[in-house]
């Protein structure tokens, strides 16, 4: 067979000629077609071929709406009665009465208010609505403005030689309007006369929850810095630490703060002195003036007990400074 025939040069000819014309065609109906803005050319540079799958439903959020059951994040709390956190609120919390500190697995389990079985101290509490007064309730303490009954004795504040102390990240607070707030640090301690406690008493761990605050000693007008290294760690119960003299830390309930002022070297304090750099001072003194305040109003340090948030001043001025 003449492959150059002009019958095969025919046939040829028409069939790349049917092929051009199906090419412009389809070359035309997409010049035709609306070019995206601002892509040169009419090319949608990086644009993603669109998906034969139908646009995913939108997530609702969770804030403020937390799943029955579930914290925020969908994961059951097993230390929640019947599994419902809410918001999720928790903090640590410390009750000590007359020098004997409350155990919180004595405290009675509601659907409010709860500590957690695994931790001593830690607290819950899903509603954001629990005022301290219903929380201290669970242990059967009933908690006024400045008075606290527990086991059928009323505390009162100032009245027989009591002191009660209700503290909220070191701030006094009235238990009965206070609301609990995530994070919140609750010491509540009350002292009587003759409370039978030891000093420097119960050690707490570096990790529990324990005391903190200010102190200012002002000597003949220089202020001492208890940032420098021979006032820091000096005591597992009392001390400064990492090059900081704020604030002090008390690992202990009952600490006084004679107890505190002798673990510092050259430091010390009785009923009507003080000590510094190994120099005694006393208001008695002739040109002498010492005062020892805690939160503005004077202590006895022997038998002042340091709590959260107190701040701690002592001035000694001297020959008439």
């Amino acid at each position: 067979m003449d492959d150059g025939s002009p019958a095969r040069v025919w046939r040829v000819l028409r069939a790349s000629l049917l092929v051009c014309l199906i090419a412009t065609a389809a070359g035309c109906a997409a010049f035709g077609q609306d070019a995206p803005a601002g892509t040169p050319g009419g090319a949608a540079a990086d644009t993603p071929t669109p998906s034969a799958s139908p646009t995913p439903t939108p997530v609702p959020t969770t804030e403020g709406t937390a799943t029955p059951g579930t914290e925020s994040g969908g994961t059951t709390n097993a230390s929640t009665p019947g599994g419902s956190t809410g918001k999720n609120v928790e903090g640590r919390m410390a009750v000590v009465v007359a020098g004997d500190r409350l155990d919180v697995h004595d405290a009675k389990r509601t659907s409010n208010f709860w500590f957690d079985a695994n931790h001593s101290e830690l607290w819950h509490e899903p509603s954001a609505k629990v005022t301290l007064a219903q929380a201290l309730a669970t242990f059967g303490i009933d908690a006024k403005g400045d008075s606290l009954t527990y086991q059928g004795t009323t505390y009162r504040d100032g009245q027989d030689g009591a002191s009660v102390n209700v503290r909220v990240n070191g701030q006094p607070v009235d238990p009965t309007s206070y609301v609990l707030q995530d994070g919140d640090e609750v010491w509540v301690t009350v002292e009587t006369p003759g409370m039978d406690v030891s000093t420097p008493g119960t050690y707490i761990h570096d990790e529990d929850l324990h005391v903190h605050g200010k102190m200012h000693v002002v000597v003949d007008g220089h202020l001492v810095n208890f940032s420098r290294s021979k006032y820091q760690s000096r005591d597992r119960y009392f001390h400064f630490e990492g090059g900081n003299y704020d604030p002090w830390h008390a690992h202990s309930y009952s600490l006084t703060l004679a107890y505190a002022l002798g673990t510092l070297p050259g430091m010390d304090a009785t009923a009507n002195s003080v000590t510094y750099d190994n120099t005694t001072y006393s208001s008695s003194d002739p040109g002498t003036t010492v005062t020892v305040t805690v939160n503005g109003q004077p202590v006895d340090p022997t038998e002042y007990y340091l709590k959260d948030g107190d701040s701690l001043r002592i001035t000694i001025e001297a020959n008439g400074s």
